[in-house]
């Protein structure tokens, strides 16, 4: 896309109003035409602002799901501590990324008709710029408090906001298993086929179409950005245009084309949700952490450490890595939990790890990362296989790992 294109299109007065609109309290963050972010954090206040970083190298722009009493004062640093004190509220995401647009498209809509069946009107939906969506449900809907006051919700990220999403896919994926099987296709063999998946399933267990439609789950950790309604998608070259939820059918990629938008529309109108709207989206969380320990240790199996068989994944990222450093840090952090170590142990492996790293990152970071690490009772392994690890740069598959779906699976199978 030329820059004259990009100039052009963020110079549009709508266009702006609605990007600062949608940075309310948000930490921002700008992408530059070479992949890589400008500093952060950074906030947007002004029309002006925009066209600045767009004179500069902006190509798009990204928001916190978190809302934050000042943004500014974030730093990679910041301690999990911190990052609660700051925090004021977050909105509920729900980002859809399949690889197919028309189950894309199937999957918006029962979202949809989801979150309508739990009395939720206010909500937005947007084309994530290109082949999902983001379909938003305000903070200001939620309930302020859970577990008869002992919860503050604004505070409580991410981890109410994982148990909501789960229920989401929990309820749907039941609807679908066990009333309208053949919501997607007729066949269930067919849905595999047109997203080029292997069809390995247990005809004895429920299918999880929402897994199968690849509805993020990564987004559930602190500071993460999605992209602000009417940014660029730099891959695509098309706009995270807002659409109403009556058009979702109808809507074509084309329609995202800086030529062919013609109406710039709101993404959510706070002034219109209310208090507790989103009460039975939050009801019946399981809250207990003494129930979910319980749960997680009969589900997970401590392994013995041996980086003899580590997956060529993990082998490429301890050697160090240039890009993708902190979503590495991520996936080694869930991995080493998986392992008979202690966290004196992993903190030593990831302080090695990272002084092999061309741009090591801040040890601040890393700590407020293992600090919020440490209060997650659960474990659980680190992000499957498909696209994160090509993204990072370091998937280099052999034999065995065509037969595995995770990490994590591979040091299993290797071990026994």
């Amino acid at each position: 896309m030329k820059l004259s294109d990009i100039i052009r299109w963020y110079s549009k007065l709508d266009v702006q109003k609605e990007i600062i609109s949608s940075c309310e309290n948000k930490e921002v963050a700008y992408k530059l035409k070479s992949g890589s972010f400008g500093k952060r954090p950074n906030i947007l206040q002004y029309p002006n602002d925009i066209l600045n970083l767009v004179r500069i190298g902006a190509t798009s722009f990204h928001i916190s799901i978190e809302n934050w009493d000042d943004p500014l004062k974030l730093n990679s640093e910041s301690s999990a501590h911190f990052l609660r004190e700051q925090r004021n509220g977050w909105d509920l995401i729900i980002d859809i990324d399949c690889d197919n647009f028309e189950y894309s498209k199937k999957t918006a809509r029962i979202i949809i008709e989801y979150l309508k069946s739990q009395n939720i009107k206010n909500f937005g939906i947007k084309f994530s710029g290109n082949k999902g969506w983001h379909i938003i449900v305000p903070s200001e809907s939620f309930p302020s408090v859970l577990k008869n006051g002992e919860i503050f919700v604004s505070k409580e990220f991410p981890k109410i906001f994982e148990k909501v999403l789960k229920k989401i896919k929990k309820d749907i994926n039941d609807y679908l298993n066990n009333t309208n099987k053949t919501y997607f296709e007729r066949d269930i063999k067919t849905i595999y086929e047109k997203l080029n998946k292997k069809f390995d399933i247990n005809p004895n267990e429920n299918i999880d179409y929402l897994k199968l439609m690849d509805i993020d789950l990564a987004m559930a950790s602190p500071r993460h950005l999605i992209r602000s309604p009417y940014s660029i998608n730099e891959k695509s070259g098309l706009v995270s245009v807002v659409i109403n939820e009556s058009e979702i059918e109808s809507f074509s990629r084309d329609d995202a084309k800086i030529e062919n938008i013609k109406n710039i529309i709101n993404y959510i109108d706070r002034s219109k949700s209310k208090e507790n709207e989103a009460k039975l989206l939050f009801s019946n969380l399981n809250l207990s952490e003494e129930e979910e320990n319980k749960k997680y240790n009969k589900v997970f199996e401590k392994l013995d450490l041996n980086s003899d068989f580590f997956p060529p994944c993990i082998k490429k990222i301890l050697n160090g890595v240039n890009d993708g450093k902190k979503r590495s840090l991520f996936a080694l952090i869930n991995f080493y939990k998986n392992f008979e170590m202690s966290w004196d142990q992993i903190e030593n492996e990831i302080s090695d790890w990272n002084k092999k790293n061309s741009d090591p990152l801040k040890e601040g970071y890393i700590k407020s990362q293992i600090d919020w690490h440490k209060k997650q009772h659960k474990i659980v392994p680190p992000p499957n296989c498909k696209s994160y690890y090509k993204e990072i740069g370091v998937c280099s598959p052999d034999t065995l790992c065509n037969k595995i779906k995770n990490p994590l699976s591979y040091t299993q199978r290797k071990s026994n």
